[in-house]
């Protein structure tokens, strides 16, 4: 009985130690992936979620920069920006990172605050955001506007 409860013990120590690793960057990944979709797709209540509490200024920040003729543009769009994960650098002690995102067919808002500007369509965008793991959860932080390294016009 007691060689079977010692096996057992073993097999589950075994079993999960990749786990954890595994799991943590499917959480961090899952978080990333969500904020990603409902920022651009301007779902920015969406997008607090996963943001800290820092950062939550810097998308009340842009959702109170967001116009009805920019409204009347994303309305009238068949599809939804596109998000895809293509690089998780983490830092030590592994409760910091840096997500690489690149998102096909987004609006961008240009030169923010001026009166004059639109929405600009862009085909491709290359983002980095950092992120933080607090009380064993992954947050967003941002310190400004999502800005793309590489963006193309359409």
């Amino acid at each position: 009985m007691k060689f079977n409860y010692l096996l057992i013990v073993i097999c589950a120590l075994f079993f999960s130690c990749e786990q954890p690793v595994q799991r943590n960057e499917e959480l961090l990944a899952e978080v990333a992936d969500s904020f990603c979709v409902s920022y651009f797709n301007y779902d920015f209540v969406g997008a607090s979620k996963y943001c800290t509490e820092d950062s939550r200024k810097w998308i009340q920040f842009a959702a109170s920069n967001v116009t009805e003729k920019d409204l009347q543009i994303l309305y009238e769009q068949e599809t939804a920006a596109q998000i895809e994960i293509t690089d998780i650098a983490y830092h030590e002690p592994d409760t910091t990172a840096l997500v690489t995102v690149v998102v096909e067919n987004y609006w961008d808002m240009d030169k923010i605050e001026d009166e004059s500007r639109s929405l600009v369509y862009r085909r491709v965008g290359v983002f980095k955001f950092p992120m933080v793991k607090q009380q064993d959860m992954w947050k967003i932080r941002m310190e400004a506007l999502p800005q793309s390294g590489k963006k193309s016009h359409d």
